[in-house]
Order: C-alpha cells, then structure tokens, then sequence
C-alpha cells in the first residue's frame, strides 16, 4: 500500500475528532447557559 492512504486516513480521523470535540463544546456551552438561566430565573422569584 502507498503512504498516501495512511497519510489521508490520519487527516480524516484528526478532523473527525475535531469536529467530534467541537460538537461537545457546543453541547457544553448550550448546558452551562442553561444553568445560568435557571438560576437567575429562581433570583428573581425570590
């Protein structure tokens, strides 16, 4: 087998795991928002 494949299949799998990471931090962020809005929602109920 050429290098080639091995060298593709490494950038395919380095962009996957970028993107797999960057879908986490999106998820992550989307939660610790919602957990500041939920408490500044019971702030102001009190």
């Amino acid at each position: 087998m050429d290098h080639t494949f091995f060298l593709a299949m490494s950038y395919g799998a380095t962009a996957v795991a970028i993107a797999v990471e960057l879908v986490a931090l999106a998820l992550g962020r989307k939660r610790a928002w919602n957990q500041v809005d939920e408490e500044r929602e019971l702030e102001a109920q009190d």
